[in-house]
């Protein structure tokens, strides 16, 4: 959604900048309509933020078929676990015996099982990446040291096998 302008203004074809979201509403509001928001009996128990913490998640009513690009999607086809709108229930899924408008099917969505082992599942995950980090670092920093270590080695062998050359160079040059 387009929030450089203030949506209500923006139809009254003014240009003024949003300094307030409505989370109901989901659109930008300049000061002077956030002001007639707040007071407006249908939307003064809205919630509105800050424009600069707009929350950033998609809302499923606001995305539009890839078949039939000006229809909403109204209707989850638990037959086929998927998302359509008006026309594509009538053209792809007649036949289908669960069908169900899209807020009956997400209602408690977040206290299904296959919702808390989908964040257990992104937990593990998170957890995995963090440990996987930790040792890659880790083993990085081991194998820097122990490079360093062989390095020191080979200068300590090449400064003996040329100590010990110049010794026997001097030892012969003697005789």
């Amino acid at each position: 959604m387009e929030d450089s302008q203030c949506e209500p203004c923006k139809a009254l074809d003014k240009n003024n900048t949003p300094t307030h979201w409505c989370v109901i509403c989901e659109e930008a509001l300049c000061l002077q309509c956030t002001e007639h928001h707040r007071v407006q009996k249908i939307s003064r128990s809205h919630e509105l933020l800050d424009i600069n913490i707009k929350p950033t998640h998609i809302n499923i009513s606001d995305q539009r078929c890839s078949k039939h690009e000006n229809l909403s999607f109204e209707y989850f086809c638990v037959d086929h676990d998927s998302l359509c709108c008006k026309e594509c229930q009538v053209e792809s899924h007649r036949s289908c015996q669960k069908i169900m408008s899209v807020d009956i099917a997400s209602k408690g969505i977040k206290s299904s099982q296959s919702f808390i082992d989908a964040v257990e599942l992104i937990e593990h995950v998170l957890m995995s990446i963090n440990n996987l980090s930790y040792d890659t670092i880790t083993l990085t920093e081991s194998i820097e040291k122990e490079a360093q270590m062989i390095k020191d080695e080979i200068r300590k062998v090449k400064e003996e096998a040329i100590s010990h050359i110049e010794y026997l160079e001097n030892y012969f040059s003697r005789t």
